[in-house]
């Protein structure tokens, strides 16, 4: 319902923009164009519907995790001895801080998101039972993350795990308060010494502010800094432009906007500096940055986006269980802590494209292995509140032939706009490469 919500609020915001082009289809901040919400919204409705079995949830998260591991071998690689892969098929990323995610900020917070992700499932599902190869490629993937974030040593990956520290301890003793009352339930005194879990979460806990405070030298890599605007500075042109007027307090500029706000809006003094000519196109932080872009109204139904997320995904998650559903609702523990940790990452850093696409897809999984799969209870036989709070199966069936053909236009529509994209942006690269090739 949120999502629906986030789409009606940005489509206002998008039609009453400075430039509704822009914010549709030309900004060169992609995540934050309207399209990339409908992407990601889309994207959560289908891995939300597309699973048949938890075997097949299963599958997903594994080949994310591990085809991750294998990016990050690549910039280990990259890093530490200087081979870049990405430099046999073009010049220019033969640098060592090229990636494809974006900048090397953006690339740890991104793997700080699938190390989240591979650790929950590590600490909660029972890895004996996988194939000896499946559950080697998951450690050696999670090794290759850690490496990687301490090579690149971003301050702001170390706040991101010490969340995803605590809310692994949180789980960890849910699980075995759980473990202790059944025993107890059973009729065994048995005592049981400290979980492993525990002193996991807590090495990750103090490793994580010990690299936070003390910023120690893993190898030096002599990256070039990131230069963004401040924090100080997003909010004081988000209330310039919020100053503007009651429709641009409520909607903002537009998606994608943040650019025309900051050549607006930027202090006299950033003309005295080296930066005098460079516009930025974000601001300090994905959630910052919507403050002038969307206004109070599209910055406030995200945030809420977020908070019901990890309040309904995490109460669905801790709720009492049968037996039999105790590992399925395990499986949850690690997208669900990714989640987290990008939900942390977009008030620490501007978003990306990767870590938007990573949000609505873990979104999207968390949604079907927490459904309650509950035959014979249909939508009209539930009250506001639970349809709005469980993530029971529903169907939506197209009976009439208006509603066939309406959503025949939709698809046709969501594919031409598509195609329109890719070509848009193989044109942006052809130019890009057309300049290098001029400069060089």
């Amino acid at each position: 319902w949120l999502g629906g919500a986030l789409l009606v609020v940005w489509g206002l915001s998008t039609a009453f923009s400075l430039s509704w082009m822009t914010s549709l289809v030309f900004s060169d901040a992609i995540s934050e164009k309207i399209t990339m919400l409908i992407l990601g919204i889309l994207l959560m409705t289908f891995l939300g519907s597309v699973f048949q079995s938890r075997k097949d949830a299963m599958t997903f998260l594994s080949v994310l995790v591990i085809a991750g591991g294998v990016g990050a071998a690549l910039t280990f690689l990259q890093l530490f001895w200087g081979v870049s892969a990405w430099g046999w098929f073009a010049d220019f990323a033969k640098d060592r801080n090229f990636n494809v995610i974006g900048t090397l900020n953006g690339l740890t917070l991104f793997y700080s998101a699938l190390l989240a992700v591979s650790i929950g499932m590590i600490v909660t599902l029972k890895l004996s039972e996988w194939k000896p190869w499946h559950r080697w490629a998951l450690f050696l993937s999670t090794v290759l993350y850690a490496l990687d974030l301490l090579l690149i040593n971003y301050r702001y990956s170390w706040v991101v795990l010490v969340g995803v520290s605590i809310v692994l301890f949180g789980f960890t003793f849910r699980g075995d308060q759980k473990s202790r009352s059944a025993l107890q339930a059973a009729g065994e005194q048995k005592t049981r010494g400290l979980d492993w879990r525990y002193l996991f979460a807590i090495f990750l806990l103090v490793v994580s502010i010990f690299m936070f405070i003390a910023q120690p030298t893993v190898k030096k890599l002599d990256l070039p800094a990131e230069v963004s605007p401040a924090l100080k500075t997003t909010w004081s042109i988000g209330r310039s432009v919020l100053a503007e007027g009651p429709k641009s307090a409520l909607l903002g500029s537009g998606p994608g906007t943040f650019g025309f706000d900051w050549v607006k809006y930027k202090d006299v003094q950033v003309n005295q500096t080296v930066f005098w000519g460079v516009r930025f196109n974000q601001g300090f932080s994905w959630v910052s940055t919507l403050i002038p872009t969307v206004g109070i109204l599209g910055a406030l139904i995200m945030v809420l986006f977020f908070a019901a997320a990890l309040f309904v995904f995490a109460r669905s998650l801790m709720r009492e269980r049968g037996e039999g559903h105790l590992e399925w609702a395990a499986l949850g523990v690690g997208p669900l802590v990714g989640l987290v940790a990008i939900l942390i990452s977009a008030f620490l850093y501007p978003a990306n494209f990767s870590l938007i696409l990573l949000l609505f897809a873990l979104a999207g999984v968390l949604s079907y292995i927490l459904s309650e799969k509950e035959a014979g209870v249909g939508v009209s036989q539930r009250g506001v509140k639970e349809m709005m709070m469980d993530f029971s199966e529903r169907t939506a069936k197209f009976d009439s032939q208006w509603a066939v053909f309406i959503s025949s236009l939709v698809v046709v529509f969501l594919l031409s706009l598509g195609i329109a994209g890719v070509y848009f942006e193989l044109n942006r690269v052809r130019a890009a490469v057309a300049a290098q090739q001029g400069i060089t």
